[in-house]
């Protein structure tokens, strides 16, 4: 309850789930969790909330009653992405989104950058696309691609 009274829904509380969350449900999403299907951000963000209005009036929230929490993170695409071509779009964004500190990392002969400054920037802009991820990459993923990506600016 506490977790839903953080984000979404300062009102909601654990019977309001167990309301509209059958016993079967709550055991998917537990799976989903273990399996590494979900982190728990993107359950208390995005999955809890759609759970908990289930009751709203409306077509949707009726159809939505009867779909498991499996079925919400395939209509809704909220699985990790582990995509090491769909991060690598992430990754490109973020690092075009920051041009001088790319230069800076990257360097120049007569100035290479020392490691410790590239290390904090790789920790920066690994924030930044787990960011603008949503939270959703998977971090050590992300973090190939991420190095994958700089290897290939810095041989270029």
């Amino acid at each position: 309850a506490g977790a839903l009274r953080r984000y979404r829904h300062p009102r909601a509380t654990l019977a309001d789930v167990a309301a509209t969350f059958p016993p079967a449900h709550f055991a998917e999403l537990l799976r989903l969790l273990d399996d590494g299907v979900l982190n728990k951000r993107i359950v208390v963000m995005d999955l809890l909330p759609d759970l908990v209005t289930r009751q709203s009036d409306g077509a949707a929230a009726a159809l939505m009653m009867f779909m498991s929490p499996a079925a919400i993170v395939r209509d809704r695409d909220l699985a990790i992405l582990r995509d090491p071509d769909r991060l690598r779009g992430v990754v490109e964004a973020t690092l075009d989104a920051h041009p001088a500190e790319l230069a800076e990392y990257v360097g120049t002969p007569q100035k290479p950058t020392p490691p410790k400054k590239r290390q904090k920037l790789e920790k920066a802009w690994l924030g930044k696309a787990l960011e603008q991820s949503g939270g959703r990459a998977d971090p050590v993923v992300l973090a190939d691609v991420l190095g994958a990506a700089l290897r290939e600016k810095i041989t270029h």
